[in-house]
């Protein structure tokens, strides 16, 4: 009855452990948005709260699972019946939380963006060999802007033009082309993340966009998905009890999980790519990121069975 009750604390476990990432996590991708992208240009902090909490719900799944790992090394319950409470609870949570937050985000109002988007007042912003002053931005009107790239040009008025992450200034006054360079405010320099961070954001943002696409095209495939996922980072448990010390044991985890997000990225891009070219309309080609996590899951899982005893730490511990 002792192993039952450990087993059952489980679930509401984790789902403590999701809200406080899930408020974490949001609370910091929030403060990120506010500063590539303030209030004042174009977004209420309200309106991105969605966004931001969409963007995090797979990391908080995952993470909060990691979290609970570490009170099943401590205090390990029923094995079989500790793994289908957090596999049926995590995935549900993944699945509602998804479904529930981009029926909110839905609601949103479109966001309008300008060239005060991108440009500052005041400031002189770097672009390639040159440098661009702007007095005064209201919309995409530019007043008083000089240009330095060459010689100086000096525009007393002239317009902007946005689109995608280009940024175009007409320069008709002087008879020469637009001027274009990547719309990147001062802001999102001074945010943006280090290079090691860059790439883990990423692999990870691929798979964010996978289950936004799967989930709008309503689709078994998102569940699928949403299940694959959980039920791989379930089976990385094992690697909780691999050593005698726990510390080295959570950090080759998440060494694991993100080896994984890269793994996933890879074949998504390219190997599922490849397959669906030669089969066209095949189930397992444009699935096989998905069905991918199910098996490395699974060969944890029975590795775990076969090798690594559930309580083998706390039967040390208590040695």
């Amino acid at each position: 009855m002792g192993l039952v009750r450990k087993s059952l604390i489980l679930p509401l476990l984790y789902l403590f452990n999701f809200l406080i990432v899930v408020i974490l996590i949001a609370g910091l991708d929030l403060l990120y948005r506010i500063g590539i992208a303030p209030a004042e240009q174009g977004v209420a902090v309200i309106n991105m709260i969605p966004y931001s909490v969409k963007q995090v719900l797979p990391a908080a799944c995952i993470s909060a699972l990691l979290f609970t790992f570490l009170r099943m090394v401590k205090k390990p319950g029923s094995h079989l019946l500790s793994l289908l409470l957090l596999m049926t609870t995590a995935s549900a949570v993944l699945i509602f939380s998804e479904i529930g937050v981009s029926l909110i985000e839905r609601e949103q109002p479109a966001r309008t963006l300008n060239a005060s988007n991108v440009l500052k007042p005041g400031v002189f912003h770097v672009y390639g060999e040159g440098l661009l002053y702007v007095e005064e931005i209201e919309g995409d009107s530019l007043e008083r802007v000089v240009n330095v790239r060459q010689k100086i040009q000096y525009l007393p008025r002239t317009e902007a033009r946005l689109t995608g992450n280009t940024i175009a200034i007409d320069m008709s006054l002087h008879s020469e082309p637009a001027l274009e360079f990547p719309a990147i405010t001062i802001r999102e320099r001074i945010f943006r993340p280090v290079i090691s961070l860059g790439w883990f954001l990423r692999d990870y943002a691929i798979l964010t966009d996978d289950l936004s696409t799967l989930l709008e095209q309503r689709g078994w495939e998102f569940y699928l998905l949403c299940v694959s996922l959980i039920f791989f980072v379930l089976g990385t448990n094992m690697w909780m009890r691999i050593t005698r010390w726990p510390l080295f044991n959570f950090l080759l985890v998440v060494l694991i999980i993100r080896g994984v997000f890269f793994l996933y990225a890879y074949v998504r891009l390219n190997l599922a790519n490849e397959l669906g070219k030669l089969f066209e309309g095949s189930i397992l080609a444009k699935n096989l990121p998905s069905f991918g996590l199910l098996l490395l899951g699974l060969l944890f899982i029975l590795a775990e069975a076969l090798f690594v005893p559930y309580d083998r730490l706390s039967k040390d511990g208590g040695e």
